[in-house]
Protein backbone atom coordinates (compact mmCIF):
# COMPACT_ATOMS: atom_id res chain seq x y z
CA UNK A 1 0.00 0.00 0.00
CA UNK A 2 0.96 3.59 -0.42
CA UNK A 3 1.66 5.46 2.80
CA UNK A 4 1.30 9.13 3.55
CA UNK A 5 2.50 10.51 6.86
CA UNK A 6 0.36 13.20 8.46
CA UNK A 7 3.40 15.30 9.31
CA UNK A 8 7.18 15.42 9.18
CA UNK A 9 7.46 14.16 12.75
CA UNK A 10 5.76 10.85 11.97
CA UNK A 11 7.79 10.46 8.77
CA UNK A 12 10.99 11.14 10.71
CA UNK A 13 10.15 8.34 13.16
CA UNK A 14 10.20 5.96 10.20
CA UNK A 15 13.22 7.39 8.40
CA UNK A 16 15.45 7.96 11.43
CA UNK A 17 15.97 5.13 13.89
CA UNK A 18 17.62 7.48 16.39
CA UNK A 19 14.58 9.81 16.35
CA UNK A 20 12.18 6.91 16.81
CA UNK A 21 14.36 5.43 19.54
CA UNK A 22 14.51 8.74 21.42
CA UNK A 23 10.75 9.36 21.22
CA UNK A 24 9.29 5.85 21.33
CA UNK A 25 11.83 3.72 23.15
CA UNK A 26 13.67 0.71 21.74
CA UNK A 27 10.83 -1.81 21.53
CA UNK A 28 8.17 0.58 20.18
CA UNK A 29 10.64 2.04 17.66
CA UNK A 30 11.18 -1.46 16.25
CA UNK A 31 7.47 -2.26 16.27
CA UNK A 32 6.67 1.06 14.57
CA UNK A 33 9.02 0.30 11.68
CA UNK A 34 7.67 -3.25 11.48
CA UNK A 35 4.07 -2.01 11.29
CA UNK A 36 4.93 0.50 8.54
CA UNK A 37 6.68 -2.25 6.57
CA UNK A 38 3.65 -4.52 6.99
CA UNK A 39 1.37 -1.77 5.70
CA UNK A 40 3.66 -1.15 2.72
CA UNK A 41 3.69 -4.85 1.88
CA UNK A 42 -0.09 -5.25 2.12
CA UNK A 43 -2.24 -4.77 -0.98
CA UNK A 44 -5.25 -3.50 0.97
CA UNK A 45 -6.37 -2.74 4.51
CA UNK A 46 -8.16 -6.09 4.58
CA UNK A 47 -4.78 -7.88 4.45
CA UNK A 48 -3.73 -6.14 7.67
CA UNK A 49 -6.51 -7.94 9.53
CA UNK A 50 -4.68 -11.22 8.97
CA UNK A 51 -1.33 -10.00 10.35
CA UNK A 52 -0.09 -9.72 13.93
CA UNK A 53 -0.76 -6.29 15.32
CA UNK A 54 -4.51 -6.68 15.77
CA UNK A 55 -6.02 -4.14 13.41
CA UNK A 56 -9.21 -2.72 14.88
CA UNK A 57 -11.51 0.10 13.88
CA UNK A 58 -12.01 3.14 16.05
CA UNK A 59 -15.33 4.58 17.15
CA UNK A 60 -16.75 7.92 18.23
CA UNK A 61 -14.64 10.92 17.30
CA UNK A 62 -12.05 8.60 15.72
CA UNK A 63 -14.56 6.83 13.45
CA UNK A 64 -12.99 5.94 10.10
CA UNK A 65 -9.61 5.37 11.68
CA UNK A 66 -7.92 2.10 12.57
CA UNK A 67 -5.41 1.18 15.25
CA UNK A 68 -2.61 -1.36 15.16
CA UNK A 69 -1.19 -2.63 18.42
CA UNK A 70 2.31 -1.68 19.44
CA UNK A 71 3.79 -2.34 22.87
CA UNK A 72 0.84 -1.99 25.27
CA UNK A 73 -0.73 0.53 25.69
CA UNK A 74 0.49 2.28 22.52
CA UNK A 75 -1.40 2.08 19.21
CA UNK A 76 -0.42 3.16 15.70
CA UNK A 77 -3.34 5.12 14.26
CA UNK A 78 -4.00 4.95 10.52
CA UNK A 79 -6.74 6.19 8.23
CA UNK A 80 -7.59 4.54 4.91
CA UNK A 81 -7.67 6.94 1.98
CA UNK A 82 -10.23 5.84 -0.60
CA UNK A 83 -9.95 6.46 -4.32
CA UNK A 84 -13.15 7.55 -6.07
CA UNK A 85 -13.92 3.99 -7.23
CA UNK A 86 -13.45 2.45 -3.76
CA UNK A 87 -16.47 2.25 -1.47
CA UNK A 88 -15.16 0.33 1.52
CA UNK A 89 -12.15 1.00 3.77
CA UNK A 90 -11.18 -2.65 3.19
CA UNK A 91 -10.53 -1.76 -0.47
CA UNK A 92 -8.17 1.11 0.38
CA UNK A 93 -4.72 0.87 -1.17
CA UNK A 94 -3.46 4.03 0.50
CA UNK A 95 -3.32 4.98 4.17
CA UNK A 96 -2.33 8.00 6.19
CA UNK A 97 -0.25 7.46 9.31
CA UNK A 98 -1.89 9.74 11.88
CA UNK A 99 0.13 9.08 14.98
CA UNK A 100 0.84 6.93 17.99
CA UNK A 101 -1.45 7.15 20.97
CA UNK A 102 -2.50 5.56 24.23
CA UNK A 103 -6.28 5.12 24.36
CA UNK A 104 -6.20 4.01 27.99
Amino acid sequence: MDIIFIDKKMKRFYESHSTALKNLGDRNAKIFVQRIQEIEAANTIAILETLPGRLHSSHGTNKGQYALDMLHPKRLIIQPLLDKDQVSPNQATKVMILGITDYH
